[in-house]
Order: structure tokens, then sequence, then C-alpha cells
């Protein structure tokens, strides 16, 4: 996980997903956890897509902000309250970005 390319990761990610959800978070950390946050954001975003999980769309939002973007990671943020609105890291990670 940790060398693989672009390429690779979305490869691995499609294999993955039909393993199921639990799985896809499984990998989604593991790319975190390695720093890989192109990759982390890549496996969010399909855990999202596949059902509109606020955890989701925080993990997504998070490695875009550790990317560097921080209006796109606020907008992914924004959406991760309107699915709960009570989501604390997701409040606490919006007053921290301001």
């Amino acid at each position: 996980m940790r060398h693989a390319d672009t390429a690779q990761t979305e490869r691995f990610l499609r294999i993955v997903v039909s393993y199921g959800m639990e799985e896809l978070r499984i990998a989604a950390d593991a790319y975190m956890t390695a720093g890989r946050h192109a990759a982390a954001r890549a496996a969010w975003e399909l855990c999202a897509r596949q059902e509109q999980d606020a955890d989701a769309l925080y993990g997504a939002g998070l490695c875009t902000i550790r990317m560097g973007d921080v209006d796109a990671g606020r907008e992914y943020l924004m959406q991760t309250l309107a699915a709960d609105s009570a989501h604390r890291k997701a409040r606490e990670l919006m007053e921290w970005i301001g």
C-alpha cells in the first residue's frame, strides 16, 4: 500500500469495494496512517458514494485539508454536517479551520 502508484491504488480500491464497506474503511484508515492522503480520500469518497455516510465524508474532508485544499475540505465537512448535524469531529474541524 505504501508504494503503490495511482493506477495500482485505483485497482486495489475497486477490488476492495467488492468485499464490502468495512474492508474499504480499513483500507482508507491504512492509507491515512501511511500518510497517503490522496489514496485515503479516494477510499473515503468510495465509501460516501456507496452510502451517504457522515464518517466517510468527514474522512474525505480531513484528507483534503491535509493535502492543502482547505476550501474543498470545508465542502466535505459541510456535507458531513448535512448528513449528521451532531458530528462532533466535523464541527470541531470546521471551528479550527475557520
